[in-house]
């Protein structure tokens, strides 16, 4: 059984949709608790985790009564009684699937379900159908005093949302969210930090120069703004891009070398672990920014190579220091990758710049 199997079924299995049906049965008389559960558990093993939040979406619909808005009262009164997280995000999504038809009672009701569980999935339909009208609304939540809400106007228009739908209307730049981002930039809560940081990466994959002019406009003396820089250009960062690395106050062309690179063993089985180890050497006078990562090339099915960076280390190394890194990483197949057996190569990036190379053969 996966991982991915046992979260599922965590999080939203048995006992989260008998929660569910006593937190319904609970603030209404009417909410058929006994039907909901027949619907929501018919089919759900097969369920991914996002399959099952539309499929309780659907058992609630059987459930409720209508009209929409006698509906949307129940559920926002439900949300104080159930666990927070997946669950709320089930009756969310409520709206996102039955609620476009009623765009004022939907806002006002993802606002307040928000904050048990995110609505960043279900807000994407109304932004995908009624974008201005939508970030109407967004530009008024990102001024709000709760964080929940600061956070829902910038992850919820996110362009590239995981497991969300991918709002094409709004990977543009310059972006639609362009003031809701300059806003929440230095805001005092890192949950919304993190949501503007994930959105600038996201633009940073289509648009990475212009990204990358914008945020060099931003001052750096507040820590809250630097912090977001940082985080938003980390896959730039990890391509080596050298203005990325620049607003990082990494030197793309810094004085340093690698040396006593040494990967053990050098064949290894599927699941066994990969040791690397190597040595930094500053070969300048002063004190300097380093940015280690290493690039792994991995062959495909179809027989091409593949790669992917992983962060190491970010560090200050003093004047002809010598520094040690080692690491270990499993080889283990994962959801989103597979290791196949034949011959692997790792790079070490120092600043961005290919240091060294040292190969593996992975056996099966």
């Amino acid at each position: 059984m996966s991982e991915q199997t046992k979260l599922v079924k965590d999080i939203l299995g048995q006992d989260a949709i008998a929660n569910i049906a006593r937190a319904g049965a609970q603030v209404s008389e009417v909410f058929n608790a006994e039907q909901f559960i027949a619907f929501a558990l018919d089919g759900i093993e097969d369920l991914s985790i996002m399959q099952r939040v539309r499929h309780i979406a659907d058992a609630l619909y059987n459930a409720l009564p209508s009209p929409y808005p006698d509906a949307v009262r129940i559920l926002c009164q439900m949300v104080h009684q159930i666990a927070p997280g997946f669950q709320a995000v089930a009756l969310t999504e409520y709206i996102a699937r039955y609620g476009q038809h009623d765009f004022d009672t939907s806002m006002q009701a993802l606002s307040t379900m928000t904050s048990y569980g995110t609505a960043e999935f279900a807000i994407r339909p109304f932004l995908s159908n009624e974008q201005s009208r939508t970030i109407s609304i967004l530009l008024q939540w990102m001024q709000s005093d709760n964080e929940h809400l600061r956070r829902l106007a910038c992850e919820g228009c996110r362009p590239r949302l995981p497991w969300g739908i991918k709002l094409s209307n709004m990977l543009q730049m310059p972006s639609p969210a362009m003031e809701i981002l300059e806003q929440l930039k230095s805001d005092s809560s890192l949950y919304v930090r993190k949501s503007v940081a994930n959105h600038l990466n996201d633009l940073a994959k289509e648009y990475p120069e212009a990204v990358l002019d914008w945020v060099a406009t931003w001052s750096t003396d507040d820590p809250n703004v630097k912090w977001v820089i940082r985080h938003a250009l980390r896959n730039l960062i990890k391509q080596g891009n050298p203005r990325a690395l620049a607003l990082h106050g990494v030197d793309h062309l810094a004085k340093l070398g690698v040396t006593r690179l040494k990967l053990t063993p050098t064949t290894i089985r599927q699941g066994d672990s990969l040791t690397i180890s190597l040595a930094v050497i500053s070969q300048d006078s002063e004190t300097q920014p380093a940015v280690v990562d290493y690039r792994l090339h991995f062959p495909r099915a179809n027989g091409s190579m593949s790669t992917k960076v992983f962060k190491l280390k970010t560090f200050s190394i003093l004047p002809e220091q010598i520094l040690e890194i080692v690491t270990t990483r499993a080889f283990k197949d994962l959801s989103t990758r597979k290791y196949r057996q034949g011959s692997y190569i790792i790079e070490i990036l120092l600043n961005g710049n290919v240091a060294q190379s040292a190969s593996f053969e992975l056996i099966s």
